[in-house]
């Protein structure tokens, strides 16, 4: 053929549409369409393409369909002695051309790389069917013949398949588990069939659109599973589904002595049944199986304060932790890691039931039982009747008893706090952190402790450890009568203390009369103990040792019995006036004087005048102390003591010049608060002293003495150390050379200037 020549290109441009190309075959060509840029290498689909393959199985291709329009059309004789293979672009066959055929093609749809084409053949004596127009959906034509195909639709996401997936392998291939859905079986038909592989990390779960699969609303597929799922019109089937089981019991036992974070079960430890884990642990750590349906018997012998849990690789499954010295069965579905025996059993479900018709009953008594009281309420009801419930905080209500039935606690009761609409019994220890109200009556068999108690009869003997405050009348024993047996407070802790409050004629704590034996007392036994009583009439009195000691009468004069010899009377007050006196004018008589001195009442201590102190003798008049007014203080001083001051270590230290305190280190040392006022004595070289921050105040100041070599003065966490050289503000670490002294004034708490000898 010859044409035109393009001026740009230099390419030879057909005159016209070329309408006959003789093709001598020696290999398989690709035809491109008669345009101007194919047209100068000749090999074109032209109107007739005649060909002659000089060997077997050859072919020609063509170009792709899109870039032609449709209706294109082109004839094939084959003039040679092999059969030729017309190809789509895509490597499809279209016919299969016998020596000595002829066929014609043409395109019915270009919408796509391949194309659609239609193929039929002239002039043949016998009809022969053409292999490329009879593949379908699981067919392949090879040349003249058609061949089994298994298309791969591979994916990763969930997936819904067509009717197209005819004879087709969906594969999934995600990392984690996956969803297919299959289409309606009457969509498909009864002869469609598909086949399904799970090649991902996790179970694959296949469900219908309608219809059954196995009869079940969805089949699961594990890791490695695959089938053939058949359709039969209205519900599905697989073929050949399952996977190799191996049921032989082995075991294996593995150290994680040293372990943490993650161990991944490989090699010869993989598809064991029995796994025993010893060695004492680093960490936390998770042992990690394949995703696959597999059964583990589990003995976590690990040591050490550390969790072993159970994982698949599987993504986002679901994982149990085995404690220490424990075994158990566990199971992997494909993902989640599941325990097989939770040492619970079934957990049983029962109605929400009420009063008369508890939901946890009795054979014999339908009426007494467990119920649903309310949202996150339990009820306890017997005879019919809600007895008391416990509610979603903890808190136990007890319903109203019948008159003259009380709460008896025989084993004795502890809690913060204590309130009942009626009696109450405890027949061990009764032990109340926080208040305790009763409308009745309060029997007690055991050691009251803590508390406080209002309005109630204790109908036995109390122990109190704690404090005993009482709002009304308090009765202890039998009723009607006032203490029997007493109220008896052992040692108890500081502020604690028996209290009434409200007392009033009628409702009051009420003790009989008694001189030296006093009707309350403290102590364990006859003559140690401290007694209180009435000591006459209207007057009370205070023994120790079965002897008044104190007595207020009835017209509230106290009366202090002489003390034994050698022991004084000691006032002690936080308040700023420890005992105060009235006074009586000058020459009275003192307000503070000493009846032991030949009965002269002019020994003593009087107010002399306004803020004038008199001291009193029997020989002159009251010599007076002036502290206000300048006048002179007649006070001889016969020695004198020098004073002192305590120290930080808590010793008394003589006031004035004294020797300065040492702490000598042999080691690097932070200066503490006990170090200020004192040399720190260094005594080794290349050490360092740190000066901390916050514990030294504007002020304070402390000598560091270098005994030999160097040694570094260093600036601790959020302290500046400055140069006190007079060369300007030079601020950090420093180093004092022995034998030298450094003084660390301090200006803050975290500020310090340092000056001395061998600094630098």
């Amino acid at each position: 053929m010859s044409g035109f020549t393009d001026i740009f290109t230099g390419d030879s441009i057909l005159p016209s549409w070329p309408a006959y190309l003789a093709l001598m075959l020696t290999a398989d060509v690709l035809l491109g369409w008669p345009t101007e840029i194919n047209a100068g290498n000749g090999y074109v689909v032209a109107e007739i393409l005649e060909v002659n393959a000089q060997s077997a199985n050859l072919s020609i291709q063509l170009s792709p369909a899109t870039e032609i329009g449709e209706g294109y059309s082109f004839l094939v004789n084959n003039v040679g002695g092999n059969t030729v293979t017309v190809l789509d672009n895509l490597g499809n066959t279209l016919a299969s051309v016998a020596s000595g055929t002829v066929w014609q093609l043409y395109c019915a749809d270009n919408t796509t790389q391949q194309g659609t084409w239609r193929a039929f053949q002239y002039g043949a004596g016998v009809s022969n069917a053409n292999a490329a127009a009879l593949a379908g959906s699981g067919l392949k034509a090879i040349a003249s013949t058609l061949n089994d195909r298994i298309f791969v639709n591979a994916q990763v996401v969930n997936y819904a398949l067509q009717d197209t997936d005819r004879a087709s392998l969906i594969e999934w291939t995600g990392a984690g588990g996956g969803a297919f859905t299959l289409p309606a079986p009457a969509t498909v038909g009864s002869d469609w069939f598909c086949y399904i592989k799970n090649a991902g990390g996790a179970s694959l779960v296949v469900t219908p659109a309608a219809g059954s699969i196995n009869s079940a609303a969805s089949q699961t597929f594990q890791v490695n599973d695959s089938a053939i799922v058949v359709s039969d019109g209205a519900n599905y089937w697989t073929i050949g589904f399952g996977q190799s089981l191996n049921s032989s019991f082995n075991f294996v036992t593995i150290s994680l002595a040293g372990l943490s974070g993650t161990y991944t079960l490989a090699g010869s430890n993989l598809n064991r049944i029995s796994y025993k884990f010893i060695g004492a642990l680093a960490g936390n750590i998770t042992v990690v199986t394949p995703a696959s349906v597999q059964q583990y018997w589990i003995d976590n012998e690990t040591t050490g304060a550390y969790t072993m849990t159970i994982s698949s690789s599987g993504s986002g499954g679901a994982t149990v932790v085995l404690p220490q010295s424990s075994r158990n069965i566990f199971y992997c579905d494909g993902l989640n890691i599941v325990a097989a025996v939770s040492g619970q059993g079934v957990i049983p479900t029962f109605p929400d039931g009420g009063a008369g018709n508890p939901s946890i009953t009795f054979t014999s008594d339908t009426t007494l039982g467990l119920y649903k009281a309310g949202t996150d309420t339990l009820g306890i009801a017997s005879a019919g009747t809600l007895r008391g419930t416990v509610n979603a905080t903890g808190n136990w209500v007890l319903s109203n008893a019948s008159t003259g039935t009380t709460l008896t606690l025989t084993g004795g009761l502890s809690t913060d706090t204590l309130a009942t609409s009626g009696n109450a019994t405890v027949g061990g220890t009764l032990g109340v952190t926080g208040a305790a109200t009763l409308a009745g009556t309060l029997a007690v068999t055991g050691t009251i402790t803590g508390g406080t108690f209002n309005g109630q009869t204790i109908s036995n003997v109390a122990s109190l450890t704690g404090t005993l405050a009482v709002a009304g009348a308090l009765t202890v024993g039998a009723a009607g009568s006032s203490l029997v047996g007493g109220v008896t407070i052992g040692t108890p802790a500081a502020g604690n203390a028996l209290t009434v409050n409200a007392l009033t004629a009628t409702a009051a704590v009420q003790f009989t009369d008694g001189t030296h034996t006093g009707q309350l007392f403290l102590g364990s036994s006859v003559g140690q103990e401290i007694q209180f009583g009435a000591f006459s009439d209207h007057g009370i009195g205070f023994f120790t040792n079965n002897a008044v000691r104190c007595v207020i009468n009835n017209t509230g004069n106290v009366s202090i019995v002489p003390p034994s010899a050698g022991t004084t009377l000691t006032l002690q007050s936080t308040n700023t006036s420890v005992l105060s006196l009235i006074s009586t004018g000058v020459n009275l008589g003192p307000q503070i004087y000493f009846s032991g001195n030949n009965g002269n009442a002019y020994l003593g201590i009087d107010v002399f005048s306004n803020n004038v102190l008199a001291l009193g003798s029997p020989a002159a008049a009251p010599l007076t102390l002036n502290f206000l007014k300048g006048s002179a203080i007649g006070i001889q001083i016969a020695t004198v003591t020098a004073p002192t001051v305590s120290d930080d270590g808590g010793t008394q230290q003589v006031i004035g010049y004294r020797g300065t305190p040492v702490n000598t280190q042999g080691v690097s040392y932070t200066l503490v608060l006990s170090d200020r006022g004192k040399q720190v004595n260094i005594s080794a070289t290349g050490l360092t002293v740190t000066v901390p921050e916050n514990v030294f105040n504007a002020g304070d100041v402390v000598v560091v003495r270098a005994a030999t070599g160097t040694l570094t003065i260093a600036q601790g966490t959020g302290v500046t150390l400055t140069w006190a050289n007079g060369s300007g503000a030079t601020t950090g670490n420093r180093t004092l050379t022995g034998v030298g002294l450094a003084t660390l004034s301090f200006s803050s708490a975290t500020t310090a200037d340092v000056t001395g000898s061998g600094l630098s």
